[in-house]
């Protein structure tokens, strides 16, 4: 499991890790869905379009990951990816989100090896998202990935 310093975990998180068993035989990584059209409009904000990598649909959000670590040796998880990316670099100037925007190349170039986890998983709360989910789901993180948190005054900010 792989998460970002902005999660708040209000689930055993051990429980995430049971979502292995849901992968099939190709699947070696874990994300939710984005929930903002950061990767949908191909600019943000004063973005260059040349800094929003490209993603399938609204893209995977990589704050909370279940990566299976023999899986992704046995696919040559390195190669592919670092490949992948110095190719998008021919293109592109840089990462505008690090290495989410290199797992949505991975996920757009090999949809195969990704298990959609359910959102309760990463509710991510700032000001640019628009898919709200998890109505009906108990949230198990909180996911506050927005430059915005540093002006907050929440308690849990």
């Amino acid at each position: 499991i792989a998460v970002d310093a902005d999660v708040l975990f209000t689930c055993d998180v051990a429980r995430l890790a049971l979502y292995t068993d849901y992968f099939d035989a190709q699947q070696i990584i874990g994300a939710v869905a984005q929930q903002s059209d950061w990767y949908i409009n191909g600019s943000v904000g004063d973005l260059r379009p040349d800094v929003v990598w490209p993603a399938a649909g609204r893209g995977i959000n990589t704050g909370v990951l279940l990566l299976d670590l023999d899986r992704m040796r046995q696919e040559r998880w390195r190669d592919l990816w670092s490949r992948l990316a110095r190719e998008e670099l021919r293109v592109r100037t840089q990462t505008g989100l690090a290495d989410q925007d290199i797992f949505n190349l991975v996920d757009l170039r090999h949809p195969d090896l990704v298990y959609e986890l359910p959102c309760s998983w990463n509710v991510q709360a700032h000001a640019h998202v628009t898919q709200h989910c998890c109505r009906e789901e108990k949230i198990c993180a909180i996911h506050w990935n927005s430059p915005e948190k540093l002006l907050s005054e929440h308690a849990l900010a």
